[in-house]
């Protein structure tokens, strides 16, 4: 790996189609923007952890973020921290311009190959996703590319993702959860000291000013005030046979031992 042309880690930031005032601008500009025109549709939840930070909604029922909270905010970002993966040395560090490549997305659609139709996207399909990125060198990380459209309810939604991900690489693994209790019962056994999966919508924003990267998780991309991980104790069961997971079934509800079954 060390010999390679393309490497995890590698310092960017050569390429500036823009200029620091050009980027200055732009900066200044989302937030006069968040700051006079605001958000609409803000949900509930949203609104009340973010009006007691001194947000406030305006006479047209938009939710408007003052300046000197997204300053604050950016400035107390975390820049220096690592991203486990159940492989140490497939880690990341992703502080000032270091550069990892990795999936996203959350797609409900699939291409068969054979056929070249399109198919709702299934659990499976997160799995097969994991082992091919897995065995690719210039992904470093997999967040989750697609939904699991046989999952029933939100609960099962989340810990399936989490598992079938797991059970694909043993690279980092990002997803995102539909409620935050969520987070807790992803865990499997007892906390490990490696969390090699977060549970979060990134964001990631470059300074104009110093380029530093600045990362924030998030266990659910409408909430602002929680941040949290999930860790995984156990190692995930090898790579699958053809059996896929069955249609509309929650693998939440089986034994382990079914789990496994369906999985590999």
């Amino acid at each position: 790996m060390a010999d390679a042309a393309v490497r995890p880690g590698m310092e960017g930031g050569q390429y500036k189609p823009l200029t620091d005032h050009e980027m200055q601008r732009i900066h200044e500009t989302a937030i006069k923007l968040l700051e006079t025109v605001g958000l609409a549709q803000a949900i509930p939840t949203c609104v009340d952890a973010m009006t007691a930070k001194g947000c406030w909604i305006n006479e047209h029922g938009r939710l408007c973020i003052p300046r000197a909270l997204v300053e604050d905010t950016l400035a107390s970002c975390a820049r220096n921290f690592v991203l486990h993966a159940r492989d140490p040395k497939h880690d990341m560090q992703p502080s000032g311009n270091k550069v990892y490549f990795g999936t996203a997305g959350a797609a409900v659609h699939i291409v068969e190959p054979e056929t070249r139709s399109y198919r709702e996207s299934l659990l499976v399909d997160l799995y097969d996703a994991g082992r091919i990125v897995d065995n690719c060198e210039h992904i470093h990380f997999y967040q989750r590319p697609v939904t699991a459209r046989d999952m029933i309810t939100g609960h099962d939604l989340d810990i399936n993702t989490m598992y079938a991900c797991l059970a694909g690489t043993e690279k980092h693994v990002g997803t995102s959860m539909v409620e935050p209790g969520h987070v807790s019962s992803s865990r499997v056994g007892s906390a490990a000291p490696r969390p090699t999966a977060v549970g979060y919508r990134a964001v990631v924003s470059t300074s104009a000013t110093s380029g530093s990267s600045m990362t924030s998780g998030w266990s659910r991309c409408t909430h602002c005030t929680c941040q949290r991980s999930v860790t995984s104790a156990s190692r995930a069961p090898s790579p699958r046979s053809s059996t896929s997971v069955p249609r509309r079934a929650s693998m939440a509800s089986m034994s382990s031992r079914r789990v496994r079954r369906a999985m590999v």
